[in-house]
């Protein structure tokens, strides 16, 4: 049976009529201790179907180690993804019917894929690009070209460069050392500074 767009319409506008009223939905707004979504969060459920993109030293320098978990570090020198296509990337997510999409900006091995001075550890002291090189600067501009959120991934429970595994230095020994303590601060300035550099690429984001 076909329902016209009128008729659709005053029969859902009864309907949520009917549920603003239920005693739950009135209990629930005369609470104030309820936990209420922030509206990032109701945009990000909003998005509902997601992808994520992962990209390390690791797999650029022919590592394949399951799940990432090898406990070396590679000369960034290696670090060469002459075919990289961010475009490409987020363009296959659109036609998958994705509205954000998550880049992996560093991962278990703390390569940082993004210009940074936190460490020399990165897309920087590599000769990618002449090393100039910027994966999240890449990724963020493509977003946006191709309407998608973007989203950034940081590994700090797992950073092969500073020896960190299971969110301690001193792989998994160090929690309470000055060691530990140097790396905490280095992981806060990695995300003040790249929220910083995120503002200045796609200010609608952060």
């Amino acid at each position: 049976m076909k329902i016209s767009r009128r008729r659709f319409l005053k029969t859902g506008g009864m309907a949520l009529a009917g549920l603003a009223s239920h005693p739950l939905v009135i209990r629930a707004k005369e609470r104030r201790d309820l936990t209420i979504p922030t509206k990032p969060q109701i945009r990000w459920q909003d998005c509902e179907v997601g992808v994520i993109f992962h990209l390390d030293i690791g797999r650029v320098a022919g590592d394949y180690t399951p799940n990432n978990a090898t406990k070396k570090t590679f000369d960034p020198k290696l670090y060469n993804p002459w075919k990289l296509d961010t475009d490409q990337w987020v363009a296959a997510a659109k036609s998958a019917g994705a509205r954000y999409a998550i880049f992996t900006a560093t991962h278990f091995h703390g390569f940082m894929q993004w210009q940074s001075d936190l460490y020399p550890y990165g897309c920087k002291q590599g000769t990618w690009r002449n090393g100039k090189g910027d994966v999240v600067a890449d990724f963020v501009t493509s977003c946006r070209k191709y309407g998608i959120e973007p989203g950034i991934y940081f590994s700090t429970h797992r950073n092969v460069y500073h020896s960190v595994w299971g969110h301690y230095v001193n792989w998994g020994q160090g929690e309470g050392t000055p060691e530990q303590e140097a790396f905490n601060r280095i992981a806060e300035k990695d995300d003040r500074r790249t929220v910083v550099s995120l503002r200045r690429t796609a200010p609608n984001l952060v």
